[in-house]
């Protein structure tokens, strides 16, 4: 099953809120927040990983500050259980606790945050509706897919096709953690994904794409797909 969980991000917090939330954060996403120039930027990133700190914490049943994290040669993350085991140790009231294998992405695009978790790799994504998109995808997408959208009649399911084929392009590489390694016009992403050319499926994959709002698409992309919770969470 995939767990879906959102939040939006336009309501404003205060300056003590703010510092109360960075202090739940671990230290690798405060050094990177530090860097950031821009109060309002940085203000935006520390509320997306404390939100990604309550996901966890909900869904693993511990605390915040026990929550550590590993990341990949491409910058994905992935939960450090031995680390996070070591820091429920030192806690008495949760010695022996078990915490269950998960996985996790989060993406974020305009005014909202979404994570994805799951008992199985799992990549998401989310895009906000750009006035650029047939430049962008004349110059990313496959020649299949920009044709196939070019033929469309209408603005407006010319925008969805792009939005749904961007998603689904970047949360397939954010499933694997290859990144910008692999280009986007490289494979397409319709029916199965495969190389443009080469008539082979190097990654069976499903997908499910989602429209939080007229302005947005998500979209989810997991070897096991069938089960998908959808919605604003609690602690949205």
């Amino acid at each position: 099953m995939i767990r879906i969980y959102y939040k939006d991000l336009s309501g404003d917090c205060s300056k003590e809120q703010s510092l109360a939330m960075y202090g739940y954060l671990p230290k690798e996403r405060q050094d990177r927040i530090q860097k950031l120039k821009n109060k309002d930027i940085a203000k935006k990133h520390i509320q997306i990983g404390y939100f990604l700190q309550q996901v966890i914490s909900k869904e693993l049943s511990i605390p915040m500050d026990c929550i550590c994290y590993l990341y990949g040669d491409n910058g994905k993350p992935s939960l450090d259980y031995n680390l996070i085991k070591k820091h429920l140790a030192d806690k008495e009231d949760v010695f022996e606790k078990e915490v269950p294998d998960i996985y996790f992405n989060m993406s974020h695009s305009g005014r909202y945050v979404v994570v994805a978790v799951s008992e199985e790799n799992v990549g998401i994504d989310i895009e906000y509706k750009t006035g650029s998109y047939e430049r962008i995808s004349k110059r990313f997408f496959c020649k299949a897919e920009y044709e196939g959208m070019k033929s469309l009649a209408t603005e407006q399911e010319k925008r969805d096709f792009f939005l749904e084929t961007w998603t689904r392009k970047e949360a397939y590489l954010k499933l694997t953690g290859k990144g910008l390694l692999m280009p986007l016009d490289g494979f397409h992403v319709y029916d199965t994904i495969k190389y443009e050319d080469a008539d082979i499926h190097f990654h069976m994959v499903d997908m499910k794409c989602y429209g939080l709002d007229d302005s947005y698409k998500i979209c989810v992309c997991s070897k096991e797909i069938e089960y998908v919770v959808y919605g604003e969470d609690t602690y949205c």
